[in-house]
């Protein structure tokens, strides 16, 4: 199950950098593969800083992770749900 979810990462990450490239095919300027480049090691980069920062914070929290996570979910929700009506009062 692991190596299916981390496939499943590989490939979105993947997807991701794909498109960046063949969109920078299209446009006309010098350096595409050191742009490529320097997006592909952040593309790889970004995921393992997150993996460092999600280690040392579930360390930080412990047990208290799945409240702390439901508790920012629902600050979420909830600030999603009053810009909509916001927006809905606007028109």
């Amino acid at each position: 199950m692991v190596a299916l979810k981390m496939i499943a990462l590989i490939l979105s990450l993947g997807m991701d950098t794909l498109m960046m490239s063949i969109s920078l095919g299209f446009v006309k300027t010098k350096g595409k593969a050191t742009i490529t480049f320097t997006f592909a090691c952040a593309e790889a980069l970004i995921p393992l800083i997150g993996l460092f920062i999600g280690k040392g914070a579930g360390r930080v929290i412990g047990n208290w992770a799945s409240l702390v996570g439901g508790i920012a979910l629902l600050a979420v929700a909830v600030k999603m749900r009053m810009k909509r009506k916001k927006s809905w009062n606007g028109i």
